[in-house]
């Protein structure tokens, strides 16, 4: 049976067979592309690194510590956190203030990283925050307050995207529900449009969805012009945002 996943990351998650398949991009992609952010975009030149331990967090650590060594810049400290362990997170800020970085990765959910956020501001250390789309959420915003502001991320949907396709999915989405799209979200209403132009395009069985998905190229996503790799790896634009004025705003050189 077809299975085309919407939010699972895992670079290894479409080795299970050849039926699957993935509508967001694999930490493997986004790693580097939040690596270069951090040094060639904000000129960071000494990252250290605050992961989640567990299987998520050890790979997006992974994948961001090669990508900031490949675009030339440096790891002055990895720390990582237990799931289970409670939430203060001093000690481990402390060890990371001593190395003086430029800017400091978190490899972690929207909870923990406002609460990291907030416990730099507390502790003043006015470090320069980075993660991965899995900061990316309004909560993130409301935990953490003014102790967010500037904090830089990808993402893989934004709902400020002027593109027509996009803009008509968050008016529809508001309409219905009340509130603006999610990524998740988003990344869903793609994989079942493709789903559908697949069986639109004759699709009849197993077999043949599978081969008119792989087959898909440029499709005009509200996540981005999405193609399917030779391993059913989604390939398309990751954005990049800054937190400005409390509001999630496109970066700009």
């Amino acid at each position: 049976m077809v299975q085309l996943s919407p939010t699972s990351p895992h670079p290894d998650f479409t080795k299970g067979g050849n039926f699957i398949f993935r509508n967001i991009s694999t930490q493997a992609d986004e790693g580097p592309i939040v690596a270069k952010y951090a040094v060639n975009d904000l000129h960071k030149k000494k990252i250290a690194v605050i992961y989640i331990n567990n299987d998520w967090g050890v790979v997006a650590k992974d994948n961001f510590v090669k990508g900031v060594q490949d675009a030339g810049g440096e790891i002055v400290d990895v720390e990582a956190y237990l799931p289970e362990q409670g939430k203060d997170f001093s000690a481990i800020i402390t060890k990371i203030r001593d190395k003086n970085p430029d800017m400091l990765y978190l490899g972690c959910m929207y909870t923990d990283g406002a609460l990291i956020a907030q416990q730099t501001r507390k502790m003043n250390f006015n470090i320069d925050l980075i993660g991965t789309a899995s900061l990316y959420s309004d909560e993130l915003l409301k935990l953490g307050g003014s102790a967010v502001e500037g904090f830089h991320m990808t993402c893989s949907f934004f709902p400020g995207d002027q593109r027509p396709e996009v803009q008509d999915f968050v008016k529809r989405y508001n309409e219905k529900y009340g509130k603006n799209p999610t990524m998740f979200a988003a990344q869903a209403y793609d994989a079942a449009n493709m789903i559908i132009k697949a069986l639109k395009e004759g699709a009849a069985d197993r077999k043949s969805l599978r081969d008119k998905l792989a087959a898909i190229k440029d499709f005009p996503g509200v996540t981005g012009v999405t193609s399917f790799d030779e391993n059913r790896n989604v390939k398309k634009e990751i954005s990049k945002l800054v937190v400005k004025d409390g509001k999630y705003t496109p970066f700009t050189n």
